[in-house]
Parts: structure tokens; C-alpha cells; sequence
């Protein structure tokens, strides 16, 4: 079975990527050591999908893994910043990732990390609107 690149020019077709990957997202802190204090100076984003409604074969770094991964990338694409807050895409890892929550279901894994760049935008804002595009198109928080 190959899985193919969805077109994702609107909401419908994000909705369809989430739906056709099964896409979920997890939070985390973000923290830094600042004058050996620790501070939560923004949040991880971890987003994982299966390459077709839970279907998986157990091949990290497969045609079917990297284009679950572009699919999601295109999700991510739609998350823009809010001023002062940095976004950063962690590169495409040949893994698959397994939690007992999901019932050790294989799982491409998409990580994004947002950090204050300066004081007067906090991540937080960038979070929210995240948390509700994500939503929107049918992604579930896991965590």
C-alpha cells in the first residue's frame, strides 16, 4: 500500500490529513537553565500520525513514513507564530515511536519547538492559537 501526498490547500484537506493519519499532538515544557534557575521559556509540540487510519508496517524511514511525515509537515505549515516566538521543525527522524496509550500503535513523529525570543511575547499566546487551529481540523491533544 503507498500512501500518497494530500493536497491540503484548504481546512477540509488538513481534516483529511488528520483523519487519514490518525494525527495526534502531545504538550511539553520547554525549559532552559538561566543563572542556574530552571525557566519554562516556551513548549514542545509533538505530533504524531500513522501512515493510513492506523494502518503501519513496521519500516522506520519508508516511502510511507516520510510522506506521513510531509502530510503532517503540512499541517504544521499552517501554524503560524505569534511575534517573538520562535518555531522551529525538528528534522525528519527514520523512526517510529510506540505508546502504551495508543495501544503501541506505530507512529511518525513530528516535533516542533517554540521558544520566547524576547519577554514581551510569551509562548503561550502561540500555544493557544496552536491548540485551536490544531483542533479545528479534528487533531486531538493526547496528553
Amino acid at each position: 500500500m503507498s500512501v500518497q501526498p494530500v493536497d491540503t490547500t484548504s481546512q477540509t484537506n488538513l481534516h483529511a490529513v488528520v483523519e487519514r493519519h490518525s494525527i495526534v499532538y502531545e504538550v511539553w515544557p520547554h525549559l532552559d537553565v538561566v543563572e542556574h534557575q530552571v525557566v519554562k521559556n516556551g513548549y514542545i509540540v509533538e505530533i504524531y500520525g500513522t501512515h493510513e487510519r492506523g494502518w503501519s508496517r513496521l519500516a522506520p524511514g519508508s516511502p510511507e513514513c516520510v510522506t506521513t511525515y510531509r502530510n503532517m509537515l503540512r499541517i504544521v505549515e499552517s501554524l503560524a507564530p505569534a511575534d517573538g516566538t520562535a518555531v522551529e521543525v525538528e528534522p525528519y527522524s527514520p523512526a517510529l515511536y510506540e505508546t502504551a496509550s495508543r495501544g503501541f500503535r506505530p507512529e511518525v513523529r513530528l516535533l516542533l519547538v517554540a521558544v520566547r525570543l524576547n519577554s514581551s511575547a510569551p509562548p503561550e499566546e502561540w500555544l493557544r492559537a496552536c491548540e485551536q487551529r490544531l483542533g479545528a481540523i479534528g487533531a486531538r491533544r493526547a496528553n
